[in-house]
């Protein structure tokens, strides 16, 4: 008995403790359910869930279902609470990923315009010489033949009968008898050889022989490659015809074409990299020299010519060759954003800016004014900040979105106005119709 007692004291003692700890604290609130939670997490001011597409976040719904654009099924909005500009298009990281967003910040630096300019190798004509003949005469031997052949100076190319050499020969036999006596008339006669470019070696041959020579050598005075043959065996030739044309080629003339909308950073001295299909791998270099004052009016190009070393000769005339020149825009550092971050319409250029004030990935169209060109970027003379972050990658599904909710965007200029007419108005009446609302 005194065992069961004691169970009962304790037993009591429990249920005495419980109902006191229930009176002290309980509280007026029940447990929350899992539909509870999601609607304390995106209900707005009023209460009500708001329900959006990844894929066009303009749609704003208060029940659940399908987009009236594409029929994903639409999910609660993060934070609708949130205040948008008119023109904000704010969108979800799903909706980010799917459109596969990419955002560039805008940068200040010195432009660099990247041209590529098309070209030709080409003789240097400063180093190029004509090998003439002096007298008139019949070309009797050619010891060079062939165009292409590399000639010394000094080397023989032809040699040459005339009758003008055979009298001055006997001249100089004449008055090297008396050229003790009357040095004068010896030395002049010497002179008239010299002057017709005749070695001074042949000169003391004739001399010290005593015997006319019928034939005379003709010696070219350069070094280098033959590039045009204008004789023959057997030809007659005047005093002054050019026989020969040699070039030098330990260096060459680049001649490259730039057209129009390049002229205007173009300037003497630059330096040009260039390489040949000949060549794989390997880039040469060379200096503007020259810039053709006059465009061509068929091509709308002008020519621009580049000197380049050419110690090796690998580079032939009329190679063909691709140069890039890298020309300064200004010697100040200018705003600068990729070129795939622009929509075009008419003069109007369209960006899209990202908000990084807001909690939401918030995107909106902005009109900028453009520079020129420099490369794969372009100059932004009005409508953008350094730091900014513009849109590079998804621009047009953006743009698309903006469209639909008639917000400004690439043809959309007077944004609310209803201009911007599209084939879903019918979607949005329903779901007017329906109690449903859609807002921009």
């Amino acid at each position: 008995m005194k065992n069961l007692r004691t169970i009962l004291i304790y037993i009591s003692v429990g249920i005495i403790g419980i109902l006191i700890g229930a009176f002290l604290f309980r509280g007026d609130s029940k447990p929350q359910t899992l539909n509870e939670h999601i609607l304390e997490a995106h209900t707005n001011e009023q209460g009500e869930i708001i329900y959006t597409c990844s894929m066009h976040p303009q749609i704003r719904q208060k029940e659940p279902g399908n987009c009236p654009i594409c029929g994903m099924q639409l999910v609660p909005v993060d934070n609708p609470s949130s205040q948008a500009s008119p023109n904000d298009l704010v969108m979800t990281q799903a909706a980010m990923k799917l459109a596969e967003i990419e955002t560039t910040p805008v940068l200040k630096n010195k432009p660099i315009s990247s041209i590529r300019l098309p070209g030709k190798v080409a003789v240097n004509q400063n180093k190029s010489s004509a090998i003439t003949s002096h007298i008139s005469g019949r070309i009797t031997e050619l010891y060079i033949d062939f165009e292409g052949d590399f000639v010394e100076a000094g080397e023989r190319v032809a040699s040459v009968y005339s009758p003008e050499l055979i009298a001055a020969q006997q001249e100089l036999f004449e008055t090297a008898k008396y050229k003790e006596q009357n040095p004068v008339l010896y030395q002049a006669a010497r002179k008239k050889l010299e002057l017709w470019e005749l070695p001074l070696s042949t000169i003391n041959e004739i001399e010290n022989g005593n015997t006319v020579m019928e034939s005379v050598d003709i010696v070219s005075p350069v070094s280098g490659f033959v590039q045009q043959i204008n004789v023959q065996r057997q030809q007659h030739v005047m005093a002054g015809s050019v026989m020969y044309k040699v070039a030098d080629l330990s260096s060459v003339w680049v001649m490259f074409d730039a057209y129009e909308s390049n002229v205007s950073v173009l300037k003497t001295g630059q330096q040009i990299h260039f390489s040949t299909t000949s060549y794989p791998g390997q880039v040469f270099t060379g200096i503007v020299d020259y810039i053709d004052p006059s465009l061509q009016n068929n091509s709308r190009s002008l020519k621009i010519r580049v000197e380049a070393e050419n110690p090796q000769n690998r580079l032939k005339p009329n190679m063909l060759v691709e140069g890039v020149l890298n020309a300064s825009v200004s010697e100040e550092s200018l705003l600068l954003i990729p070129r795939s971050a622009i929509l075009w319409t008419g003069i109007r250029s369209v960006v899209f800016v990202k908000k990084n004030d807001s909690t939401e990935p918030t995107f909106s169209a902005r009109e900028i004014v453009l520079g020129e060109r420099v490369g794969d970027q372009y100059v932004v003379l009005e409508g953008l900040e350094e730091g900014e972050e513009v849109v590079t990658n998804g621009t047009f599904k953006l743009d698309s979105a903006a469209q639909l909710a008639d917000k400004l965007s690439m043809m959309n200029r007077n944004p609310g106005s209803g201009a911007n007419r599209t084939g879903h108005e019918g979607h949005t009446m329903d779901n007017n119709a329906t109690g449903n609302s859609q807002t921009s």
